[in-house]
């Protein structure tokens, strides 16, 4: 009985190793339970000025390009990022050498910001109504042939009328860009082919017409297929997309030649960089007509005429039923009133 009272005593003035455990679990859903009420309730303690940092790593998965996209130094993202952790007490990032991914509450912090900004542009457009007044970011992703054609310098003009309106612009192959506007990182993009998706809507915009081209040495007076297929090529990204409608238009020609049969002597990171290339006499390639007319009309660069014009639509891509500020709406309209 004296031993039994013992060990009552030592239960009630030392917690067992049950009563820890059962402490352990007590506070563990408090920190739950805190962690939630948090994440319903007070957002407002996060700090805006902290998100441009953050999404700028979410998306590129590197504090040195985020840095690059946010226009900041890498410990200034270093640090804001840092800021949003301590703010809601959970770590936003797993951490892999120079790489990061989102961890689950990155992710849910995402979906936050992006709400976020769609109410605060919402916001912003109820109690602005004159054009003159709108604001904010507009981004849109488009093949680097578009910028050479008129329509940027167009865009700028009219970009000169509205000072608060930031212009994003990535270039980016077709393929890309689809992959861009469905993964919500631009408002809307320019593409060379339609990709069929339900998610995604297409506007006709303008043609634009593919050419082979080079010194006329380096083009050595080609007129077969077999003749057109033994050149020396520049490849660039978007290439293979301008080649195979050429070569169908030229020779009714199916196959996927820039991916098979055709012979590349230099590859160019950009579009100007092949440009540039060919012009130096290393080899031909396909471009739209506008990025090289100068070169033609000048006598520096020759092309072979084909019957059948490679004439391809470009057609602007958003997301379907996707509520776009205002602002997106109007530059898609500038765009769309060039078209005239």
């Amino acid at each position: 009985l004296h031993h039994s009272n013992s060990l009552l005593q030592g239960a009630v003035n030392q917690p067992g190793r049950l009563q820890m455990a059962n402490k352990r679990k007590i506070e563990h859903l408090e920190t739950d339970e805190q962690i939630m009420a948090w994440s319903l309730r007070d957002f407002d303690r996060l700090d805006p000025k902290l998100y441009k940092a953050f999404m700028a790593a979410a998306e590129t998965n590197n504090f040195t390009l985020a840095a690059e996209k946010a226009c900041m130094t890498q410990p200034g993202v270093s640090q804001h990022i840092s800021k949003l952790e301590q703010q809601i007490g959970l770590p936003l990032f797993k951490r892999i050498g120079r790489q990061v991914t989102l961890t689950d509450t990155g992710e849910q912090l995402v979906n936050y910001i992006k709400s976020y900004l769609m109410l605060m542009d919402e916001f912003r457009e109820s109690v602005h109504t004159a054009d003159a007044s709108i604001s904010g970011l507009v981004t849109y992703a488009m093949p680097a042939s578009c910028l050479l054609s008129p329509h940027f310098p167009m865009l700028l003009k009219k970009r000169l009328e509205y000072d608060e309106i930031e212009l994003d612009v990535r270039l980016e192959p077709t393929e890309k860009v689809i992959q861009t506007i469905l993964a919500d990182k631009a408002d809307f993009g320019f593409v060379t082919e339609k990709v069929a998706h339900p998610d995604l809507e297409y506007t006709p915009f303008c043609y634009e017409e593919y050419i082979l081209v080079g010194t006329a040495e380096k083009l050595n007076d080609a007129k077969t297929e077999s003749e057109v297929k033994g050149l020396s090529y520049i490849q660039y990204p978007g290439f293979n997309t301008y080649c195979n409608l050429w070569m169908y238009h030229a020779f009714e020609c199916k196959e996927h030649l820039a991916e098979t049969s055709l012979r590349f002597v230099g590859h160019g990171s950009t579009i100007e960089t092949a440009i540039l290339m060919v012009r130096g006499k290393l080899g031909v390639s396909i471009f739209p007509r506008h990025c090289v007319a100068q070169f033609l009309e000048s006598g520096e660069l020759k092309e072979i005429e084909i019957e059948n014009k490679a004439l391809n639509e470009i057609s602007i891509v958003t997301t379907k039923n996707h509520k776009y500020p205002k602002r997106v709406h109007m530059v898609i309209n500038w765009f769309l009133e060039m078209r005239s």
